[in-house]
């Protein structure tokens, strides 16, 4: 699922798993929806989008540093166990 901060848009998708492959399909098709992608992307701490959890330095899977920074848009994480 995926959401604009500030607007009432949401875009959600059923995967059949949460797999890197499947993760970023979502995300495309997330962005192809909304017309674009947002200035920074959160990701909810899920196992393909986050390499290393830490609380002040998470490691962002490379696939997702890239999709990022393709977009023009900061890529993070949300606080572990309070997102």
């Amino acid at each position: 699922m995926a959401l604009l901060g500030a607007s009432s848009l949401i875009y959600a998708e059923v995967r059949w798993s949460q797999g890197l492959a499947d993760w970023v399909g979502c995300h495309v098709n997330a962005f192809a929806f909304f017309g674009s992608a947002a200035g920074q992307l959160i990701c909810d701490n899920l196992k393909a989008g986050v390499t290393a959890a830490c609380r002040h330095e998470p490691g962002i899977n490379r696939t997702d540093q890239e999709r990022a920074a393709h977009n023009g848009a900061a890529a993070g994480t949300s606080r572990g166990r309070a997102p």
